[in-house]
């Protein structure tokens, strides 16, 4: 996340928190829309280093977001999906047990970054099937270029949403990878992801 984009938000989570915006959507083509309004941000904020665990075992770990799309091997997204979905999962069974008030958002964001990433996960099973290897270039086939970059330009608003209730200090270890995930983007594509909340 660019520092621009970093200013933008703040200043977004700034109006909602203080009423100046009763809340904003994240509404795009194939992500059920999620509606962020001061309650539900104050409690995103009630437990920043749970965001933090599953940014760091979500987002940076399994580095689906931040491989150039030239250098990506079917087999090796395969398997960073897989990955991904996994942590996800353990995630909600893990926030789902503890409860508290600081769940029900990150749970939603959670849920919808599940969905995102079971899709990625078969459509690109199906492809390797379909091409009879794991070992082909991403770029090499349309199908697999789409789903991918479909998943991160759905994905990334969502991790942004997590993003932005941290505090400052918090972001740095996962700074340089959203900075990097936005540049490997092709350009309508990362406008999307920076377009994808919406005020309302």
């Amino acid at each position: 996340m660019t520092s621009d984009v970093y200013i933008r938000f703040e200043n977004l989570a700034a109006d909602i928190l203080n009423g100046f915006r009763p809340k904003v959507t994240l509404s795009y083509p194939g992500v059920a829309s999620i509606e962020v309004d001061s309650g539900g941000l104050r409690e995103l904020m009630v437990d920043r280093p749970a965001l933090l665990v599953t940014l760091v075992q979500c987002f940076v770990q399994p580095r689906v977001f931040t491989e150039d799309l030239e250098a990506e091997i079917l087999g090796e997204v395969k398997g960073r999906a897989d990955l991904t979905y996994n942590q996800l999962d353990a995630r909600v069974v893990e926030l789902s047990k503890r409860g508290g008030s600081g769940n029900r958002l990150h749970l939603e964001l959670l849920l919808q970054w599940q969905t995102l990433s079971k899709r990625l996960r078969d459509s690109i099973g199906t492809r390797i099937l379909a091409l009879g290897s794991d070992k082909l270039a991403v770029s090499d086939d349309q199908a697999s270029c789409k789903a991918l970059l479909d998943y991160r330009v759905g994905a990334l608003p969502i991790v942004d949403a997590l993003v932005v209730a941290l505090p400052t200090n918090l972001r740095d270890p996962i700074k340089e990878e959203i900075t990097h995930a936005r540049d490997v983007l092709p350009l309508p594509e990362r406008r999307a992801v920076d377009e994808a909340w919406q005020t309302r």
